[in-house]
């Protein structure tokens, strides 16, 4: 079962003080919705957060070899927010690509075989916005 990992590893939560110091990025409202909720709709998955070791942890962390254990994984920049065109993109991986914007990356697809390996290099991505 393929499920959605929240990462806040490149996001500069500090960014966004002082909504952060009480929740994850993926927690804030943006609208209605959560980004959170916003992705777990469009994907049609749960979510987890992952194991980042900070004091934001909750019941819900997890860690990547643990989230890969029971399936792929999509590995989400906390920051993003999802739109048609981004999700009909995510949805077109294959295990171990990615997707990036401005030389960064944001969502990966990640699966059991995958996650011993580091991730692909940023300069080569399978696709960019």
């Amino acid at each position: 079962m393929s499920s959605i990992l929240f990462t806040e590893e490149f996001c500069q939560p500090e960014n966004l003080y002082p909504f952060t110091l009480t929740r994850q990025i993926q927690d804030i409202r943006v609208g209605i919705l959560t980004i959170r909720e916003k992705w777990e709709r469009m994907l049609g998955m749960t979510s987890f957060d992952r194991n980042e070791n900070d004091y934001k942890d909750l019941d819900r962390s997890r860690d990547l070899a643990d989230c890969v254990e029971e399936g792929e994984c999509f590995l989400i920049h906390g920051n993003v927010l999802p739109d048609t065109r981004l999700v009909r993109a995510v949805k077109k991986l294959k295990a171990g690509e990615f997707l990036s914007s401005k030389g960064s990356g944001i969502v990966y697809r990640v699966s059991k075989k995958r996650s011993a390996q580091p991730p692909p290099g940023e300069s080569n991505p399978r696709n960019s916005f």
